[in-house]
């Protein structure tokens, strides 16, 4: 199952990758543009669940969980609008093998 967060996230990642110069894998971004919808739902009136903050020509792609789909709006002229089911799985980002390292908090703490 897909959330607002792993898009949001997804995104971001994705979009930082490109803006470093690192060798470009557009694979997620041509992904999520099969879910791009010709005409833009109304955006709910609730704050977003999640936010990618690289997306949307600066203004940000506001994510949201229904109980059927994750929608994405980014302003613009047009608007963009994205429906990704929740059965969906995100695309594995070329180069998936290398992982994130995650360190503990309590190992930075003691580390400052």
């Amino acid at each position: 199952m897909i959330t607002a967060r792993q898009l949001a996230r997804a995104y971001d990642l994705s979009v930082a990758s490109l803006w470093r110069g690192d060798a470009a894998d557009e694979s997620l971004l041509a992904w999520l543009g099969t879910f791009r919808l010709a005409e833009a739902l109304p955006e709910p009136k609730a704050a977003p669940e999640a936010v990618s903050v690289l997306g949307g020509g600066s203004s940000g792609i506001r994510w949201y969980s229904t109980p059927a789909a994750v929608l994405g709006f980014a302003t613009g002229q047009p608007a963009v609008c994205y429906r990704i089911p929740i059965d969906t799985d995100l695309p594995a980002p070329r180069g998936s093998a290398v992982r994130e390292t995650i360190v503990p908090a309590d190992l930075v703490a003691a580390t400052l």
